[in-house]
C-alpha cells in the first residue's frame, strides 16, 4: 500500500476505524455481561438470604443452602456465586454462628445458631 495514493490511505483509515469500533463494541459487550452476571448473582444471594432466620441451627442453614463455599474462621461461613464488583472483589452471603462481644471483657461465643448474616463484598 502506498500512502501517497488517496484511496489506499482512505481505505487504511476506514479499516482502522472499523477495527477500533469493533474493539470498543466487544469491550462494551464484556462490561454488559459482567454487569448482568453481577445482578443475577446478587439476586441469587438475596434469595438465599431471604430463606434465613436468626436463631436457625447451622444444620438447618446448610439443609436450606447446602454446604458453604468456605469458612474463613470458626463460626463464620461464606456462600458465593459468580458475581464480583468492578475491582474483582467477590460478592457473597456471609453467615455467622458467633455472638460477638459487645461489652468490654465479654468474649465472642460460638452458639451453633445463626447470629447474623448479610449479602455484600467478601474478602477472601
Amino acid at each position: 500500500m502506498i500512502l501517497r495514493n488517496g484511496r489506499c490511505f482512505g481505505a487504511t483509515i476506514f479499516v482502522s476505524l472499523l477495527f477500533c469500533f469493533a474493539l470498543s463494541d466487544i469491550s462494551a459487550q464484556e462490561q454488559g455481561t459482567a454487569v448482568l452476571r453481577r445482578e443475577i448473582g446478587l439476586a441469587k444471594l438475596q434469595s438465599m438470604a431471604g430463606k434465613l432466620r436468626l436463631g436457625m441451627s447451622r444444620r438447618e442453614v446448610e439443609r436450606l443452602l447446602g454446604k458453604p463455599a468456605y469458612c474463613p474462621s470458626a463460626g463464620s461461613c461464606n456462600y458465593t456465586v459468580d458475581a464480583e464488583d468492578e475491582q474483582g472483589t467477590p460478592f457473597g452471603l456471609v453467615v455467622r454462628y458467633i455472638r460477638l462481644a459487645h461489652k468490654e471483657g465479654e468474649q465472642e461465643k460460638q452458639t451453633g445458631k445463626l447470629e447474623e448474616y448479610w449479602v455484600g463484598r467478601i474478602a477472601e
